[in-house]
């Protein structure tokens, strides 16, 4: 009995992640309107508020109602469950409206948006939200095998394009690198004093020292392995120790591969995922105290803060002690981009190998043939190409000798 609830709390999960998948968009706009209004709304509910409390202040409700919303985070919850249990001594919709009214008048009212937000970060309704949409193109793909090469392919594309633009922060990093070294040992500088005419190109360079721009080539480095990681997988990039692996069959070694990144690659991301959500919002938001274990934001119930969710300072990227680089931040969430796009990468190698597991050698034969055939057409084309280049350029050449000898006068000429 207790299998068959787990199955069926598994399949009613992935049901609501197929639902959360088609509301995402309306939920994330519905957070940033809520973000981006809330103190409007505020200021517009605070003189309703007033009123309000002076009424019940006159009829003697005001101390009840407060006792019953005291430290709640959910106010208009608390004030139904207290109409519903018939605690109340005062009016019903009055204490619905003084709730709700409440719940809109606060010192920071996008502090509640904010929250829903980071909590769905790493909540289970966004982890069956995205597995419900793996699941609907793997179940897609196999029934039409060409979904399982297409979406492969695109996340190849996707994460090949990424990573070759972040292996530019290489050469950033080695001119960098040759500026600190030549100011540091033949100017003696401790910071980047360049300017031209009076033109400062390093603002705050008073401030910001050489050990900063030094320690800035990390970032470079974690910019590198975040976003080429992904593509160093796609390419066989990554130190392997092959024992068995290379000696079993072309469909076995599929079949390998999609169990190990089962097993393995795409749990081992999710975990890295889960661990690095609160490290990155604790740093990028401040907050007082986000459960790295858990799914919950503790509190401590902070004066003018909203009761039931933990204090955020402000949205910072500039935490640093010392001369060290100051934007500390950007390095925990630069490993939330390396657990996201290892996770993409993982469908995809799951995808691929899915299908060529499935395909038959005289299959894959026939591919491999076709694929050399459109080489060969390819190379034969651009061949053709060049030949046509080449014989246009000769016979332009040729016109132009001919151009030169007409224009010259023959022996013998008057």
């Amino acid at each position: 009995m207790a299998v068959l609830t787990g199955i069926w709390s598994l399949l009613t999960a992935i049901a609501q992640g197929f639902v959360n998948l088609v509301l995402a968009p309306y939920k994330a706009a519905a957070w940033v309107y809520g973000i981006m209004t809330a103190d409007e709304r505020a200021a517009a509910a605070a003189p309703e508020l007033a009123a309000l409390t002076a009424k019940l202040t006159e009829n003697g409700d005001l101390s009840a109602f407060d006792a019953i919303l005291k430290k709640q985070p959910d106010l208009l919850g608390a004030a139904q469950a207290a109409i519903d249990a018939g605690s109340v001594s005062g009016n019903g919709m009055d204490l619905l409206e003084y709730a709700r009214l409440r719940a809109l008048v606060v010192e920071f009212p996008a502090d509640e948006y904010i929250v829903n937000a980071l909590i769905f970060g790493k909540s289970a309704d966004f982890f069956f939200m995205i597995f419900a949409l793996a699941l609907g193109l793997l179940v897609a793909g196999l029934f039409y095998r060409p979904i399982l090469r297409r979406v492969a392919g695109g996340i190849n594309v996707f994460n090949g394009t990424l990573g070759k633009l972040a292996s530019w922060f290489v050469l950033l990093m080695a001119f960098q690198q040759i500026i600190i070294i030549f100011l540091q040992q033949v100017f003696r500088a401790n910071g980047l004093p360049i300017s031209f005419f009076g033109l400062e190109l390093v603002p705050g360079d008073d401030v910001v020292t050489m050990p900063w721009f030094a320690t800035e080539l990390m970032l470079y480095n974690a910019i590198i392995i975040a976003f080429a990681c992904a593509y160093t997988f796609m390419d066989e990039g990554h130190v392997r120790v092959d024992l068995i692996y290379g000696a079993m069959s072309r469909r076995v070694k599929h079949w390998i591969d999609v169990v190990g990144t089962l097993i393995f690659l795409m749990p081992s991301m999710v975990g890295l995922w889960w661990v690095s959500w609160h490290l990155a919002m604790n740093k990028i938001f401040q907050i007082t105290s986000f459960n790295p274990l858990t799914e919950l934001i503790l509190t401590r119930n902070f004066d003018g803060r909203i009761p039931g969710a933990s204090s955020f300072k402000q949205i910072n990227w500039n935490t640093s002690t010392g001369e060290n680089f100051s934007h500390v931040p950007l390095y925990y969430l630069l490993i939330l981009v390396l657990a996201a796009l290892m996770l993409i990468q993982a469908v995809g190698f799951l995808f691929s190998s899915l299908d060529k597991g499935l395909t038959s050698d005289a299959e894959h034969e026939r591919r491999l043939r076709d694929e050399a055939a459109n080489s060969d057409e390819a190379s034969a084309e651009d061949l053709t190409a060049q030949a046509i280049e080449h014989a246009t350029a000769d016979a332009a050449i040729d016109a132009s000798t001919t151009s030169t000898n007409a224009s010259r006068p023959t022996l013998g000429s008057a």
